[in-house]
């Protein structure tokens, strides 16, 4: 149903920890469902890098 008014969720970022190397590995859904590293930057130990990155990059909404 279309209805405006209503919300919807959709995951569009994951984020995964690695202990062994101490840092989080951005990624991203694609059409399929599947979750896929977003490589175009590296892991990093600050996840709160990945938000803006998240904010303007088209293939989180696309």
């Amino acid at each position: 149903m279309n209805n405006p008014g209503e919300k919807r969720d959709f995951d569009i970022a994951r984020f995964k920890f690695s202990v062994k190397n101490r840092n989080w590995t951005l990624y991203w859904c694609d059409r399929n469902g599947k979750w896929r590293v977003f490589d175009e930057v590296k892991p990093n130990n600050d996840i709160s890098s990945f938000f803006d990155l998240i904010d303007r990059h088209p293939i989180f909404y696309g």
